[in-house]
């Protein structure tokens, strides 16, 4: 379906869901430009245009073509199959937190196609590199049972680099969450001394590459960027859609654009009512699901290092989507949070799952020993507080 998608299917899905190809064209531009000069061997062009974020993504495609002779198409395909890895990385970390004696439910797989990530990931965009990176770096790092531990390995490296060379503030919030996590709960002061020295550095090359070389560039730049993102509510390109009016709210804007825009009342395409049901589905999953959970659950969950991180990203993304007014860029910078809000929507889910089928397991091994030995006086206890005590060494895997 991912590969079909780019393949194909994106200039019919494209047309129907009534929205554009973002930014691959210029990309595809840019791409072909760099791989003209690779092939003269005019590497000091190539070097003197390097960089992070879009200047990064253009080396990638431009050396894509140079060194394979493809075009625009394998690209996106290519593309395709590393959002459709990131998205199986995460689904894969999911089910490895659930009981080996405990039937996965078939509804953990909708994560493998995840709507906004099957779109976003399939066109010539940054998109799926940075899912891809993000979901390989989350996935790899964060243990997956009780004894297991944060491990740095050559997974996690991969997917850091990645995420610093295509969107280094982006890759600094996750780095940041997971170091913060890794120090409060395990004390491995190199392992996060590790991530925090390449927070710094990747920090340090984005200033370089702003033209930014002390502390009063520094507040001049936030200055002009803060007024730049402001503009956006009323200056916003032809053809571009934003149902935000007034001046933002910080992080209080952020959080209601992270979790709710588009509005159900405001969705003028069939793709954003596709990117509308998909949010407040998530949202509402998570706002359910932490809300019928128990206090002992939910102290449980809060222990979980996955649930931390996450909780710690979408805190800085709401302090990063305050100023973002567009609705299509809203979508796309939220495929790069899906993680951590898909982590928040799943574990209270599975932890209650879990709990479910332990009962039901302890109810039949009740009512089998009641079988063998009728006069044994066993009885299957009613009392939840008791169930409970007996049911949490079980499920308590899922947040460990």
């Amino acid at each position: 379906m991912w590969l079909s998608l780019s393949l194909g299917m994106i200039d019919v899905a494209i047309s129907t869901l009534g929205t554009y190809r973002a930014d691959d064209g210029y990309h595809d531009y840019m791409a072909m430009e760099l791989a003209h000069h690779m092939m003269v061997s005019d590497w000091n062009y190539v070097w003197d245009y390097a960089g992070t974020s879009n200047r990064g993504f253009h080396i990638y495609v431009g050396l894509l073509y140079f060194l394979t002779g493809i075009h625009k198409t394998a690209a996106e395909a290519l593309n395709a199959f590393l959002g459709f890895w990131g998205a199986l990385a995460l689904t894969r970390h999911f089910v490895r937190n659930v009981p080996n004696y405990i039937l996965v439910p078939n509804s953990i797989f909708v994560v493998t196609f995840l709507p906004s990530a099957l779109f976003w990931t399939s066109i010539l965009i940054k998109e799926a590199l940075m899912f891809w990176g993000i979901c390989l770096f989350f996935t790899s790092v964060i243990p997956s049972g009780p004894k297991e531990k944060f491990k740095f390995g050559f997974s996690a490296l991969i997917g850091l680099t990645v995420g610093i060379i295509m969107r280094p503030y982006t890759m600094v919030a996750w780095a940041c969450s997971l170091a913060v996590v890794i120090l409060y709960k395990s004390r491995r002061i190199m392992v996060s001394a590790v991530m925090v020295l390449g927070m710094i550095i990747s920090v340090g090359f984005m200033a370089s590459q702003l033209g930014i070389e002390n502390v009063e560039e520094a507040e001049e730049f936030a200055k002009d960027w803060s007024q730049m993102t402001r503009n956006l509510q009323y200056e916003m390109p032809e053809g571009a859609e934003s149902t935000i009016t007034g001046k933002p709210i910080v992080f209080v804007s952020g959080a209601i654009s992270l979790f709710f825009r588009p509005f159900p009342w405001n969705v003028r395409a069939l793709r954003l009512v596709i990117s509308s049901a998909e949010i407040w589905t998530i949202s509402g999953l998570i706002i359910l699901g932490w809300k019928r959970a128990t206090r002992a659950d939910r102290r449980l969950m809060l222990s979980s290092p996955d649930v931390l991180v996450s909780i710690l990203v979408c805190l800085a993304y709401c302090m990063l989507f305050t100023f973002i007014a567009n609705e299509g860029q809203v979508a796309r910078a939220r495929l790069q949070a899906m993680p951590a809000l898909l982590t928040l929507a799943y574990v209270p889910y599975l932890l209650r799952y879990s709990r479910k089928v332990e009962r039901k397991r302890m109810r039949a091994m009740y009512a089998q020993q009641a079988q063998y030995h009728p006069n044994a006086g066993l009885a299957f206890p009613t009392d939840n507080v008791a169930m409970s005590s007996r049911v949490s060494a079980a499920t308590r895997d899922l947040t460990k």
